[in-house]
């Protein structure tokens, strides 16, 4: 999914504003990142975090040019995984079109937003997480097991794991009850880390609560 459909179109400030029309954007938009553009083209972030507090409001933003952020960008064509990349060193992120001209931006409150789009909610089907070392991380057997027991991934996407040498794969499968699949990764050794109880039997579901208890302490 390319970044363009997320993205929002703000009213943007330029050198010509003033740092109380920074501050009133950055109140209204609950952000810290104040992206600045002059004819389109993206100068840079200014942070407010960052400025000194004693500074008259009515001073331009054009006098703190030298002061703002490199700009971090991702363009239309780039995917909705770069820009979230990028979220993670500021909370704003302008998206650029192919000229380099101002096409929208991306903010972390979007974030829930993209992810339940990510995970294609509007599929049925119930989530299982593996916790699976660095090394051992193939998606080709995670689906050949999958497609074993007649269950087609829908949506998978990685999240951190408090151990740096493994990581969590999230799926998403078109079927309510898991239980087959559950019995199947732990026959080839994969930890399940969380399953949706809802649709397991009861065996099951009390078998796997300890690993759910594990994965909501991240």
């Amino acid at each position: 999914m390319l970044a363009q459909y997320f993205a929002q179109n703000l009213l943007l400030l330029s050198p010509s504003h003033s740092l109380s029309d920074a501050m009133e954007w950055s109140k209204n938009h609950f952000l810290h990142d104040v992206p600045i553009l002059n004819d389109q083209k993206l100068l840079g972030y200014l942070n407010l975090k960052s400025i000194d507090l004693e500074i008259s409001t009515k001073t331009l933003i054009a006098d703190f040019i030298s002061g703002i952020h490199t700009p971090i960008c991702v363009f239309n064509d780039e995917h909705i995984f770069d820009a979230l990349l990028k979220l993670q060193f500021q909370d704003c992120l302008v998206v650029l079109d192919t000229q380099g001209k101002y096409s929208g931006t991306i903010t972390i409150h979007q974030i829930p937003e993209i992810f339940k789009y990510l995970q294609l909610s509007n599929f049925k089907g119930e989530t299982l997480v593996l916790a699976v070392h660095y090394r051992d991380y193939s998606l080709s057997e995670i689906s050949r097991i999958a497609e074993s027991c007649n269950a087609k991934i829908v949506s998978v996407f990685l999240s951190q794991h408090p151990d740096e040498n493994k990581l969590y794969v999230n799926l998403k499968f078109n079927m309510n009850d898991l239980s087959r699949l559950v019995s199947a990764y732990e026959r080839f050794g994969y930890e399940v880390a969380y399953v949706n109880q809802h649709h397991l039997s009861l065996s099951n579901a009390t078998a796997n609560y300890e690993s759910l208890m594990k994965y909501l302490e991240i």
